[in-house]
């Protein structure tokens, strides 16, 4: 229960932080927080750092079309491949390119805290 808790506290603060970037026009704010949470990873906090990462986009995309989503990604569908029907497959693409965004962030800082574990601890020695 309690690691329940921590993971819907980080998707709140995650969420949070990565709408505000993406409203201010900074998208690497997604890498930023995936590479926070990373470093100070505990049980759930990754789960909750994905979701998180995905209702911020989602609701970013919703802000900033004006509730309409699909429309505007079939504009770029459009111009991609000269079909506004795959819209939905334009949004669920840039919520699955958050998704990598947060999690390489992660598992970036998650790697660089364990080369500085093992380097105080050969230090140590």
């Amino acid at each position: 229960m309690r690691h329940l808790r921590a993971s819907v506290v980080v998707a709140v603060v995650c969420g949070l932080a990565v709408f505000a970037g993406n409203l201010a026009g900074l998208w690497w704010v997604t890498l930023l927080v995936g590479g926070v949470v990373g470093w100070f990873a505990r049980p759930g906090a990754v789960a909750g750092l994905l979701v998180g990462t995905a209702v911020a986009w989602i609701a970013g995309m919703v802000w900033e079309s004006g509730g309409g989503v699909l429309p505007a990604a079939g504009v770029v569908a459009s111009l991609a491949v000269s079909d506004r029907a795959f819209g939905w497959a334009v949004a669920l693409a840039t919520v699955g390119y958050a998704l990598l965004l947060a999690g390489s962030g992660a598992w970036l800082a998650a790697a660089a805290r364990r080369m500085v574990q093992r380097q105080k601890e050969t230090q140590h020695v």
